[in-house]
């Protein structure tokens, strides 16, 4: 005897599981966003430190090295993520980007850290601002998109 489910339990079991699938995507992509923005941020308050004189240079490329780590964890992570449609292909590419971008900006905070040049540790501070910037629009659409 085989058994049937009614339609009012079928229906909404289904219409949750397509929703938390179409959702799945982008917030499989939040973690490593909150991680890299965490890692940027990191970087940018050692070098602010840096320019303060409230760190030591190896204290700062230090930092900056294991935030280096968590960038690069968080690269392969979004990397070995298997894309199912155009548009999550667009979004991880996306991310991708912008995980290179604060990538850049950390290895040049652990350059200029040690250099100790006020100039420089301005200009690395506003690259890894701009970074994190864009790594900040970036979450919020993602965090929209896995509510819709």
């Amino acid at each position: 005897m085989s058994r049937r489910w009614p339609l009012a339990v079928v229906v909404p079991v289904a219409v949750c599981c397509v929703t938390a699938c179409a959702g799945s995507d982008s917030q499989a992509l939040m973690k490593p966003v909150e991680e890299v923005s965490s890692a940027a941020q990191a970087t940018i308050l050692a070098v602010e430190l840096r320019t303060h004189g409230r760190t030591t240079a190896a204290a700062a490329t230090t930092l900056a090295g294991d935030m280096l780590d968590e960038v690069e964890a968080a690269t392969k992570d979004v990397a070995s993520k298997e894309a199912r449609s155009d548009g999550e292909r667009g979004s991880q590419s996306e991310v991708l980007a912008a995980f290179a971008a604060v990538s850049t900006g950390i290895l040049h905070a652990r350059d200029a850290v040690g250099a100790d040049s006020a100039k420089e540790l301005d200009g690395v501070r506003a690259e890894l601002r701009d970074a994190s910037d864009r790594l900040g629009g970036l979450r919020e659409r993602l965090a929209r998109e896995s509510r819709e």
